[in-house]
């Protein structure tokens, strides 16, 4: 019987394991980091909607005050009045309301209403939403 000096490759050899290995660590490190931030992405987006809803509301019910009463004067501070409190997601959000002058000299019956909604996200950094309204004051 003839003597083969081929030899035959039985197996893989430890590189191929490890490259292989590193591989798959790299492919499913980039996964889950992809997955978290989406995540994350998506909890911070349903905290602006919400808090977009919250100034929402106070717009409206600022403006219907407004509306009914005009003793308030420019530069009033609505918040005493709408400073609502929101828990949900496990971030309390703080309503801001307050009516100025509309910017133009011409037409004063215009009145400014601004909602601000504050927060603290989950990284603790500090997040706004501002919503601005123009509305023409009843007049006695």
């Amino acid at each position: 019987m003839p003597i083969s000096s081929k030899k035959t490759k039985k197996g893989q050899s430890i590189i191929e394991v490890m490259v292989a290995m590193t591989l798959i660590t790299v492919v499913l490190g980039s996964t889950f980091y992809l997955v978290i931030n989406a995540v994350n992405l998506v909890m911070l987006a349903q905290s602006r909607t919400e808090a977009i809803e919250i100034a929402q509301k106070g717009l409206a019910e600022a403006v219907l005050v407004l509306q009914d009463s005009c003793a308030i004067n420019a530069g009033s501070d609505l918040s005493k009045i709408f400073t609502q409190v929101d828990a949900g997601n496990g971030t309390a959000k703080t309503l801001q309301v307050v009516m100025a002058d509309a910017p133009s000299p011409l037409d004063t019956t215009f009145k400014k209403i601004t909602a601000t909604v504050t927060w603290n996200d989950r990284g603790a950094q500090n997040q706004q939403v501002v919503l601005t309204q123009y509305v023409r004051a009843n007049t006695p």
